[in-house]
Formats: structure tokens, C-alpha cells, sequence
């Protein structure tokens, strides 16, 4: 406990300002949410979405 270490990375599509985006980005982040909460079981999907969904892949951050 207390090792964790914070990853301040976000999507670039989210980090410049979360209020300014359409409904439907808003949509594709819930369902990808809910993949993530069972990442083993959606293996497959997580995978796809990473594979083919550049918005996704592209982060901004302190780290990045």
C-alpha cells in the first residue's frame, strides 16, 4: 500500500477540456468503460479497439 504509482496520462481528445466534448465521444468513453471492467472477459474487444481506434492510443500528459 501507498507505492501506487499515478499515471496522469488521458486520452488527447478528453485532456484539454472534458466539458467541451460531443455526446457521442461521451458514449464511446462509457462503452469503453464498461469493457474495462472486466478487461479478461474483453480481452478481445479491449484489444480491437486499441488496435483500430487511434483516439484512444494518442495520450497527453506529465508523464508523456
Amino acid at each position: 500500500m501507498n507505492n501506487e504509482i499515478t499515471y496522469m496520462q488521458t486520452p488527447v481528445f478528453v485532456s484539454v477540456d472534458f466539458t467541451m466534448i460531443e455526446k457521442e465521444k461521451l458514449q464511446t468513453i462509457d462503452a469503453f468503460a464498461r469493457l474495462m471492467q472486466q478487461p479478461d472477459e474483453n480481452f478481445a474487444q479491449l484489444q480491437s479497439i486499441w488496435e483500430t481506434s487511434r483516439d484512444f492510443r494518442l495520450l497527453r500528459g506529465s508523464l508523456v
